[in-house]
């Protein structure tokens, strides 16, 4: 089952979880001058996996990125309330939500689609 990662509408925050049995720190911090949530993937020291991915609902956030200390799967923001509208300060942690999905998991859904 997907893997909720709570997130809140503040403005700059660090918190730590774990996926696949490794445990990230998450950096999120919004970003004025674009209107937009950022997120940084750091080990729990802070040596940085990948920086300032954007936030945008429905998009595999971490295609593209080849990192061995990243979980072979992906994360996601996905926006509940079904419209795909991009996360705003006020709907971070509220409509939208970040999931992380196996690979088997993100295999299972295109084998429905």
């Amino acid at each position: 089952m997907a893997l909720l990662i709570p997130l809140q509408g503040i403005s700059s925050y660090v918190f730590t979880t774990s996926i696949e049995d490794f445990t990230y720190s998450f950096r999120v911090r919004w970003n004025t001058r674009e209107g937009s949530w950022r997120l940084d993937i750091r080990e729990v020291d802070g040596t940085p996996i990948v920086q300032g991915l954007k936030l945008a609902p429905n998009q595999n956030l971490t295609k593209g990125y080849k990192d061995s200390r990243l979980p072979e799967g992906n994360l996601y923001i996905l926006d509940i309330d079904g419209l795909g509208s991009r996360p705003t300060f006020e709907s971070l942690g509220d409509t939208q939500k970040l999931f992380y999905l196996t690979k088997e998991e993100e295999d299972d859904i295109r084998a429905t689609v």
